[in-house]
């Protein structure tokens, strides 16, 4: 339970001067000192503040990109399947290797998950090397020793310091998934690995062809792409991939249409990041646009764009335009009559 002199325990709380009210739900809107054991958790999940009384900690909704540079090796279980995972993300456990070999998992609570760098000052930088895959001890952690093929919710993964990539899996269709590629794996998990059981199929836009309008995409049908990715046995193309992330603007853009149309990739309000962005700057001709910058008149990857969308809603945009540019770098994809590099928005 948290202690009594905790912040979080008083807002939770609620007193009325005569007692706890207990609130249903409690919307935190700013920052406030953590207590104790409060400090050492990445992300809580369960709170306590009173005999029987509990608090579901719920994450304001996110979304992050289907490809990514800088992916981690995970594994799942006692030697289980590996797969990638953003380093900056809390999904995996703590997991260290004093003796540079064998994993010893550790936890604050059961369920704690927790990112890359965080599991890095926890184990000293004694982080487990890229082929680990057993445990030699886990303590009171050991339900998060396990994998779930049948059911992937159930599985608790492990942090190693190994590296992991992505390639594309295209069908006769269009659709595409992910395949991971992790640097040193017995096996992937399968839904995510280049086979018929791979569960990650989606739309991609695809450009399309300047004269007919056709889509222009990978398949058997063109040898996969002029042999730009490689013909696989179950009929679908796979692809190398380089993932690209440039600024959208360099400078202050035209206008709220200029805006609209370049970025894509929505932003928290700055003000949630305290004291890291500056006081926002208004567009030099439109009003109802707000700038804001970590470094005073900066337009870089973290700049964020304040201004309505076609329907009138206050959006946050991020300054960051991802591609994707698909095969490999020196045969790009043949378009009658030129070749040019087939790439796609991530």
């Amino acid at each position: 339970a948290l202690p009594t002199n905790s912040n979080l325990r008083s807002l939770l709380c609620a007193d009325s001067g005569s007692g706890c009210t207990y609130p249903s739900v409690v919307n935190i809107d700013s920052d406030i000192a953590c207590t104790g054991l409060e400090c050492d958790i990445e992300v809580p999940t369960v709170v306590q503040i009173a005999p029987k009384v509990f608090y579901e900690y719920v994450r304001r909704p996110c979304v992050h990109f289907a490809f990514f540079n800088g992916a981690k090796r995970v594994w799942g279980g006692n030697s289980g399947p590996s797969m990638c995972a953003h380093p900056s993300l809390p999904v995996a456990t703590q997991t260290c290797c004093p003796d540079g070999s064998k994993a010893e998992i550790s936890c604050m609570f059961h369920g704690e998950y927790i990112s890359f760098d965080v599991n890095k000052e926890r184990c000293s930088n004694l982080v487990c090397p890229e082929a680990t895959n057993s445990i030699s001890d886990c303590g009171a952690c050991c339900a998060q020793v396990r994998f779930s093929e049948a059911v992937p919710k159930r599985s608790h993964f492990q942090w190693t310091d190994g590296s992991c990539s992505f390639k594309l899996k295209v069908r006769l269709d269009g659709m595409a998934a992910i395949v991971h590629e992790p640097s040193s794996s017995v096996s992937t998990v399968v839904y995510v690995s280049n086979t018929v059981r791979n569960m990650n199929f989606f739309n991609l836009h695809w450009p399309r062809d300047p004269f007919v309008g056709d889509e222009l995409f990978p398949t058997i049908d063109n040898n996969c792409a002029n042999e730009t990715c490689i013909e696989q046995d179950d009929w679908t193309c796979l692809c190398d991939i380089t993932i690209t992330d440039e600024v959208g603007f360099s400078a202050e853009p035209a206008d709220a249409d200029t805006i609209l149309s370049t970025l894509t990739v929505g932003a928290f309000e700055p003000e949630l990041f305290g004291s890291d962005y500056a006081t926002g700057v208004t567009h030099s001709s439109d009003s109802s646009i707000t700038i804001y910058h970590k470094v005073v008149g900066v337009y870089a990857l973290d700049t964020i764009f304040k201004l309505s969308d076609e329907f009138g809603e206050t959006i946050y945009l991020k300054n960051i335009v991802s591609n994707i540019d698909i095969g490999n770098t020196t045969k790009d994809y043949f378009v009658p009559p030129i070749r040019a590099p087939l790439n796609v928005r991530n």
